[in-house]
Order: C-alpha cells, then sequence, then structure tokens
C-alpha cells in the first residue's frame, strides 16, 4: 500500500485494528500490536517510518485525552462547553496576530451556529 490511502480506507484500517486489539486475549505491548498491524497492511515503507506514525497516533491521542481532562475539570466548576472552548481557543492561538485569531474566531462561531441549526432541524424533524 505504498501509495497514499483515502480517509474511508485509513477508517476502516483503524476500526479494524482497533477491534483486533479489543478480542486479544493476552494483551500485548499497544504499539508493537500497531506496528504489526500497520506492516500487515503495508502502511510505512520502513520499521522507522510506522514508529514514526505509530508516535504521530499517541502524541495525537494524548491531546484528545488532554483536552478531554480539561473539559471535565471546567464542567465541575460548572462552566459551559462554550467557556471551555472559548479559552482553549485563546490559549492556542496566543501567538497569532489579532486579524487571523478574528478570522478563526469568527470561522468558529459560524461553524457553532450552523452545527447548532442542523441540530435544531433534525430534532423538530424527530418530533413531528
Amino acid at each position: 500500500m505504498s501509495e497514499k490511502i483515502n480517509t474511508e480506507e485509513f477508517q476502516k484500517i483503524m476500526a479494524d485494528i482497533l477491534e483486533g486489539y479489543e478480542k486479544l486475549e493476552n494483551k500485548q505491548d499497544l504499539d508493537t500490536y500497531l506496528q504489526e498491524k500497520l506492516k500487515e497492511y503495508e502502511v510505512g515503507q520502513s520499521e522507522e517510518e510506522r514508529k514514526s506514525i505509530i508516535s504521530k497516533f499517541g502524541t495525537t491521542l494524548k491531546g484528545i485525552a488532554d483536552k478531554f481532562k480539561s473539559l471535565i475539570s471546567f464542567k465541575k466548576k460548572g462552566k459551559s462547553n462554550t467557556q471551555w472552548l472559548y479559552q482553549d481557543l485563546q490559549e492556542s492561538m496566543k501567538d497569532l496576530n489579532e486579524e487571523d485569531k478574528s478570522i478563526i474566531m469568527a470561522n468558529v462561531e459560524y461553524a457553532l451556529k450552523e452545527a447548532q441549526s442542523k441540530y435544531i432541524n433534525e430534532y423538530e424533524k424527530k418530533i413531528n
């Protein structure tokens, strides 16, 4: 699989990998398991490339876990998801200039309104 894989293929591979790991009776080291599966799927051209992929995957998962912990902590203080998101975005954008921050915040606000509108429409369809 030396050519780039598309998103759908990647999702199938990841689902298979995660399901397979869940079914293992004797859990081995996750990194070792992932290296074996990536090699099986011919993802990465070398052992080093597969290790790099696994490292990036681990970093991404750790980042997600850290964000989740931060959100839970924020909610325990009685604050909203919106307040947490705003604070997190401000922290993430602290090194950007004001114009770039404005553009990003406007796009986030637009996306949130669109998602809310879609959710409301779907909810209204269900109750009608």
